[in-house]
């Protein structure tokens, strides 16, 4: 599995491409976020993409990408924070 690594202000975070978080990083640095998204959107397209997840889980992980400030929580769905995107990093 890829290895995603986000830098932010306070250090590294490294997460495993294979886990929900993980792809969701790797979503978010190709541009799935640049507009608003909602988690339904989200989840439909990891079903999609043949990743394994339930849909609840996907609303948890991205409000601690929000969290860490790689995402805002908009009305209308998460949408990438300008600038943050190229702090996650593929290895």
């Amino acid at each position: 599995a890829t290895t995603v690594v986000l830098n932010t202000v306070t250090g590294t975070i490294t997460m495993d491409g294979g886990t929900l978080a993980g792809r969701l990083a790797r979503m978010l640095a190709e541009g799935h976020f640049d507009e608003a998204r909602t988690g339904s959107a989200t989840y439909t397209e990891l079903r999609r993409l043949a990743f394994p997840c339930a849909k609840p889980n996907v609303y948890r992980e991205c409000d601690k990408l929000a969290a860490l400030g790689f995402m805002t929580k908009e009305g209308d769905g998460y949408r990438a924070v300008p600038g943050m995107k190229v702090n996650v990093v593929e290895r």
